[in-house]
């Protein structure tokens, strides 16, 4: 009967779970990307296959369910030449219940930093990643809703209109759920089993 009630819980916890768990996006996707942004995007490099942006503010990406550690990585890229590099932060911030689950940058602002990504020189760029790591430490507890942002920094342009200091490239982000066997489960998703 133990087993029994643990089963119905785990499918519980499934009921209404409907927002993905994973993403794979990226800036030159050919079906577009599915992040949203505070501005429009400055091509930082792409001379080697793959496309290397900044951004002014913050970029985010639609509400993701926690269902377990996660892996978080981003394929970012550092040029040498003409500005100086300053690192891409990767933000966790819990989503509120009953919230659109749409993409939004907008009042965004205090999410936790999960990853600093300083980029590599390499051609193609370079992945970094935290994790699996446990998002019930960043306010998302098992079954609750969060999304990922990226913010990025620039200096104020020079007479010239020369900014200086900004951000890596980014390219790519990727996040990998490794499930847990026991999930949260709201109440009212429980009674809706015995009903």
């Amino acid at each position: 009967m133990r087993g029994f009630f643990v089963a119905m819980l785990l499918v519980a916890a499934g009921v209404g779970a409907q927002e993905p768990t994973e993403i794979y996006d990226c800036v030159d996707d050919p079906d577009g990307a599915d992040f949203c942004s505070d501005s429009t995007a400055v091509l930082v490099d792409g001379s080697c296959g793959t496309t290397f942006n900044r951004y002014h503010g913050r970029i985010a990406w639609p509400a993701l369910r926690n269902v377990g550690p996660v892996t978080i990585s981003v394929k970012t890229r550092r040029i040498q030449f003409g500005t100086t590099s300053l690192p891409l932060y990767i933000e966790v911030v819990p989503r509120v219940p009953g919230e659109s689950q749409g993409c939004r940058t907008w009042g965004a602002v205090g999410g936790f930093l999960i990853l600093v990504a300083q980029g590599g020189p390499d051609c193609g760029g370079t992945w970094e990643s935290v994790g699996p790591i446990s998002l019930a430490s960043f306010g998302v507890p098992l079954g609750s809703l969060y999304h990922l942002q990226a913010v990025f920094f620039e200096s104020i342009p020079d007479d010239s209109g020369r900014v200086s200091f900004h951000s890596v490239g980014f390219s790519c982000l990727q996040v990998t759920s490794h499930p847990t066997a026991v999930g949260s489960a709201t109440w009212t998703n429980v009674k809706a089993l015995f009903r």
